[in-house]
């Protein structure tokens, strides 16, 4: 888990293939996959596969890919997405809130869930398991059964290939 600064002091020829990378991976892709489901792809999610190219590497340590300087997350995301609790350390100079806007309103309910459940009852595996239990739930509600097991077969099988 790392998060991505991009610097304006090194080799410009990186930073403007970098950019052209980035907007070809908007331009030549769909917010709609082809079985019509959404695409959601993050920022995040694109920036990092294209700076894997440059030499980025998953590492929690200070990185230097091409011209980019990447920071570890508890520089600028010393937040846990999972838990909601916010690790300051003096090397923090900002928080990612993880607000959520582009998710749709039944995936706002598992994050809201999730987050009072985490808050409640801590980092552990039974409040794993109700978390996963609540988003089987809603995404049988949201899908159908059938369309939650294709749901589930995708989400299984990406983080397999991670």
């Amino acid at each position: 888990d790392y998060t991505t600064s991009e610097s304006d002091t090194g080799c410009f020829k990186d930073i403007n293939r970098y950019i052209s990378e980035k907007t070809y991976s908007y331009t030549n892709s769909s917010f709609f996959k082809s079985d019509g489901t959404y695409n959601l792809a993050t920022v995040v999610d694109r920036c990092s596969l294209i700076l894997k190219n440059y030499g980025l590497t998953n590492s929690c340590e200070i990185q230097t890919a091409g011209a980019f300087t990447i920071y570890p997350p508890e520089y600028f995301c010393p937040k846990d997405i999972r838990t909601g609790k916010i690790s300051i350390t003096e090397n923090t100079y900002t928080i990612h809130h993880y607000d959520g806007s582009w998710l749709e309103s039944w995936m706002k309910d598992i994050r809201m869930f999730a987050d009072s459940v985490y808050k409640k009852e801590g980092d552990n595996l039974k409040t794993h398991l109700k978390v996963i239990f609540y988003h089987i739930g809603k995404s049988v509600k949201h899908y159908g059964f059938f369309g939650a097991l294709v749901y589930w077969k995708k989400i299984l099988s990406g983080r397999m290939q991670k």
